[in-house]
């Protein structure tokens, strides 16, 4: 079982700067506010000359979560309910090391130095007759200045998942001098139509088993983590629907 706590971390703030276009003459050049093309011996506006969508502002960021009846059906649940919403960080680093990203929702130590902006999380269960858990559900965005910091963090799981593929780690909070240990193995990395996705599955328990999916649309980055017997997709579902919510520009 993975535990998460949060914590807030200051994320990084840049300024946007507009592409800049100039047009000379033979003795003169003269700074324009948009750009132009020439068709037909007239000047008109030009297309769109790559510039990229506006970011997201974090006070949008709640809308994007999904409401727990929706959840229930993409992960395979009766019903979920909502333990606990966040706006903050997971701060604990743990055993696992680099794998950390590959094992946890949001975690602060993977996240230090992306220049991340804002955090918005929600933590959901669907409980068994005996009180043991049917289900566990974190759902997360987490906003970046522009979609270029959201890219580069992006980049960076990328190529550093992979290397992770078939390790044995320890989930166990390093901050925490009560927490013990919880080994758990974690399956290949999956990057298909850029959500990257990974399986986990505990030691000694052969059907508990957890998905995490990442992925980005605009400056904000998806993350989910889908805990159940026989998980299959249901991680990569949830990703998929929060980023049907998120405008591209």
């Amino acid at each position: 079982m993975l535990k998460i706590a949060l914590m807030a971390v200051t994320g990084g703030i840049r300024t946007a700067w507009g592409a800049l276009c100039w047009a000379g003459a033979v003795a003169a050049a003269v700074l324009l506010t948009g750009c132009t093309v020439t068709a037909d011996g007239e000047a008109v506006p030009a297309a769109d000359l790559g510039r990229g969508p506006a970011p997201v502002a974090v006070r949008a960021l709640d809308a994007f979560l999904l409401p727990p009846e929706q959840l229930s059906t993409l992960v395979g649940a009766s019903e979920l309910t909502v333990k606990d919403t966040f706006s903050q960080m997971y701060r604990g680093k743990t055993a696992a090391g680099d794998c950390a990203a590959a094992g946890q929702v949001p975690s602060g130590p993977v996240y230090a130095g992306s220049g991340w902006t804002a955090i918005r999380a929600q933590y959901l269960v669907q409980m068994r007759p005996d009180d043991s858990y049917q289900n566990k559900t974190w759902q997360a965005v987490v906003s970046f200045p522009l979609p270029v910091d959201a890219e580069a963090f992006f980049a960076k799981q990328v190529a550093s998942w992979p290397v992770c593929n078939g390790r044995r780690v320890n989930v166990r909070n390093l901050d925490d001098p009560d927490a013990t240990d919880s080994f758990w193995t974690l399956g290949d990395t999956t990057n298909t139509d850029g959500t990257l996705s990974i399986a986990q599955y505990e030691d000694g328990d052969s059907d508990w088993t957890c998905g995490v999916a990442l992925t980005i649309r605009n400056n904000v980055a998806v993350n989910v983590q889908v805990c159940r017997n026989g998980i299959k997709d249901e991680a990569v579902d949830v990703a998929a629907a929060i980023v049907k919510k998120i405008p591209a520009e």
